[in-house]
């Protein structure tokens, strides 16, 4: 992030100039990347704007470690997701549970534990083990993850039903769409100018290491856009920027890293 953006959203002052941004009051004169300027005057909030009250309640609480698998990884450090599916079972103790999940998201607070985080390098192609055909996943505090899918959820939700994602461009993390449907809607395509024998040209991105680049500022605004309060993006991008890092090995865990940007791909956080 460059000048003047990263003052303006990074300091004291970021709440207020990123609803000055999005309610169209804000100055764009000083950008000087053209490109920039026009990604930003797109940054609106649609009319009739009204954030939502996010609020985890025990029967969502419940319903969510009841189809969570209880083997799936999470951050080594803290409690694991066996814990809390174990926990789920007690109405008492998922009572409990359900409103400690509800203070970072009403306070923008974050338990200190929820700062570390662990980097796995997984296979994309199985027997593949050079370094840069790995694939690395973050794994989060088990709380930290159901508060940020949660919040994701309620997000997308709100996008639908306010049309502000493309219903036929946008097949991951939408409810009745699969990431699939649009490589085959590819597929028929080709066929269909063979078929025809007509010309085309097709842009494909596969964005390397698109989760380490997110921006923070530019995903709050995007979520501030989708309906979330300040105070849960506080909590989540907070926590976000002051994660430390490790990376897991067969020899032990080498020194750790705090990074400036980045969402986390597999935590829960990229949304």
């Amino acid at each position: 992030m460059v000048e003047p953006l990263y003052t303006a959203f990074t300091c004291a002052d970021a709440k207020s100039n990123s609803l000055a941004l999005l309610d169209g009051h804000y100055s764009l004169t000083n950008l000087l990347d053209p490109a920039t300027t026009t990604f930003l005057s797109h940054c609106r909030f649609h009319k009739d704007h009204s954030p939502v009250h996010l609020e985890v309640t025990t029967s969502d609480h419940v319903y969510f470690w009841s189809r969570n698998p209880e083997d799936k990884g999470s951050e080594p450090h803290g409690l694991h997701n066996g814990h809390f599916k174990a926990a789920a079972q007690s109405p008492v103790i998922a009572y409990c549970d359900a409103l400690f999940c509800n203070i970072p998201l009403a306070t923008g607070f974050f338990p200190s534990n929820w700062q570390n985080l662990m980097n796995f390098a997984i296979e994309k192609k199985a027997g593949d083990f050079q370094l840069s055909k790995m694939r690395t996943i973050q794994f989060l505090n088990s709380e930290a993850q159901a508060d940020n899918k949660k919040a994701g959820c309620v997000a997308m939700r709100y996008a639908e039903e306010h049309s502000l994602i493309p219903d036929d461009g946008q097949c991951g993390s939408q409810k009745r769409h699969q990431a699939i449907d649009l490589a085959l809607s590819k597929r028929l395509v080709w066929d269909l100018l063979i078929n025809q024998q007509r010309a085309a040209g097709w842009i494909s991105n596969d964005a390397k290491s698109c989760f380490d680049r997110v921006l923070h500022w530019v995903a709050i605004i995007a979520m501030l856009r989708f309906g979330l309060t300040w105070r849960v993006l506080l909590s989540m991008f907070n926590m976000l920027s002051s994660t430390t890092h490790r990376v897991q090995t067969g020899f032990g865990n080498p020194p750790s890293v705090i990074p400036f940007q980045g969402c986390g791909q597999g935590s829960g956080a990229g949304l």
